[in-house]
């Protein structure tokens, strides 16, 4: 599961201009954090913990910890800008149905 949402992060972030400076191993590592983060995997004492993780993804990518969480920070507004504006079309198609259902 965590290699589903980190997968739909990457694609994600292929479709923002804001990504495109970033090394594709950055854009990677901070959406498996960002997944792990949003399931609620890691708790402070695993090794899954947001602490843990990023410093051993950092290392593994040989990346500042800091970029990497900014990184992860960045994926992770985009996901909620996108659901967001995912959520607002579906209320405005779902309007415009119940508008056009009155006139019916």
């Amino acid at each position: 599961i965590i290699r589903k949402h980190a997968q739909t992060f990457v694609a994600l972030c292929a479709t923002d201009v804001n990504f495109i400076s970033n090394p594709p191993s950055m854009i990677a590592a901070g959406s498996v954090a960002a997944a792990v983060q949003g399931l609620h995997l890691g708790n402070t004492n695993s090794f899954l913990s947001n602490r843990c993780l990023t410093h051993f993804l950092s290392q593994v990518i040989r990346c500042d910890p800091d970029c990497l969480r900014s990184c992860q920070d960045q994926i992770e507004s985009l996901l909620e800008s996108s659901l967001r504006q995912a959520q607002h079309s579906v209320s405005e198609r779902k309007n415009a149905d119940d508008e056009a259902d009155r006139k019916s």
